[in-house]
């Protein structure tokens, strides 16, 4: 598989007749392309009004469920944070208090 890539990148002629392959298999591939955006298009617009509306205010207040359960995760971990943060300089604070006293301590 390797060498056929390195063959075809060595090869602009094999490059050439890659690039002029077809792109698809199916020779009606545009037809059939264009009929399925019609008959996308015909169910929309062929149904009633009061169905027609996919994404109503349910959407929208799952969006800001999402939205409201991120801002509160990320509040908490900020808060975990900041508290571990504040016990590291307590932890730093107090090591260093032990480390005076056991140099006056010593120097006695």
């Amino acid at each position: 598989m390797i060498a056929h890539i390195k063959d075809i990148d060595t090869s602009p002629s094999k490059q050439l007749a890659i690039l002029q392959e077809p792109l698809f298999l199916d020779s009606n591939h545009i037809e059939l392309f264009e009929r399925q955006l019609e008959q996308f298009l015909l169910s929309i617009v062929s149904q009633p009004y009061e169905k027609s509306f996919r994404r109503g205010r349910a959407c929208l207040r799952l969006f800001e469920e999402r939205r409201y359960r991120r801002y509160v995760a990320f509040i908490g971990v900020f808060k975990r944070l900041k508290s571990c943060l504040r016990f590291r300089s307590v932890e730093i604070f107090c090591k260093d208090k032990l480390a005076r006293i056991k140099q006056a301590l010593f120097k006695a």
